[in-house]
């Protein structure tokens, strides 16, 4: 039903790598590279220089949604290729003990948490609703159970989330549903009597896929205006 954008996603990484909201909630902000270089050569309060003071009163800590398109529109009217979320305001050490795996990333891009700034920009992230269920899991069509068919995690819409899921409540509502579908599931099994003979998967010919080269510049062409044009 919805696709679901996180706002601030690794720049230059082959596989997005998601540097998490909750360091925005330890004090990060979210600048222009045009505006930290500024706040840089003037000083002040780092939260004044952030451009989501103009798209929300929460400013950085803004819903996810709301960060990730004013993040875009700023994209868009810069040209830049990403933002930067800004930390030297911070303690290093802080920093450093609360976010790990970030510290070991960014080591590894060359990039200090703390001194540097951290380029990110917008990424697909969630798919959001899909498959109507009840709170068993169980498929739904016009209201009424659909026999055999159960659907959680993301390719199902529980209704929990709306268009903009909260950070980790994708992990709670895994864990929820995925005890009361293993409950259904074991008694319709033994309701239902023998289930039918599925098939062993046939991979013949799945190794060569020469033919298929263009889809690497398919699929560029694609993501870009999906972002585009549908995000």
């Amino acid at each position: 039903e919805f696709i679901q954008f996180h706002p601030t996603a690794l720049e230059g990484q082959e596989r997005p790598f998601l540097i998490t909201e909750a360091m925005r909630g330890h004090g990060a902000v979210l600048m222009t590279v045009e505006d930290h270089t500024r706040w840089r050569e003037e000083g002040g309060l780092a939260a004044d220089w952030s451009y989501m003071k103009e798209y929300s009163p929460m400013g950085s800590l803004g819903t996810r949604d709301v960060v990730a398109r004013a993040t875009d529109a700023e994209l868009k009217m810069s040209g830049e290729s990403h933002v930067l979320l800004v930390t030297e305001h911070l303690d290093v050490d802080s920093l450093r003990d609360s976010f790990p795996t970030i510290c070991k990333r960014l080591d590894e891009q060359g990039l200090s948490l703390g001194p540097d700034p951290i380029p990110v920009r917008p990424a697909a992230h969630y798919l959001v609703g899909g498959i109507s269920v009840d709170r068993f899991g169980r498929g739904l069509k016009d209201g009424e159970v659909i026999p055999g068919l159960y659907a959680i995690g993301e390719t199902a819409c529980t209704g929990l989330h709306g268009a903009n899921r909260l950070a980790s409540n994708s992990l709670l509502e895994a864990v929820v549903f995925a005890e009361r579908c293993s409950e259904h599931v074991s008694e319709f099994t033994l309701e239902a009597g023998k289930i039918e003979d599925v098939p062993d998967w046939r991979a013949e010919g799945l190794s060569e896929l020469i033919e298929h080269a263009p889809l690497g510049t398919d699929l560029l062409a694609l993501r870009n205006m999906m972002t585009r044009d549908v995000g």
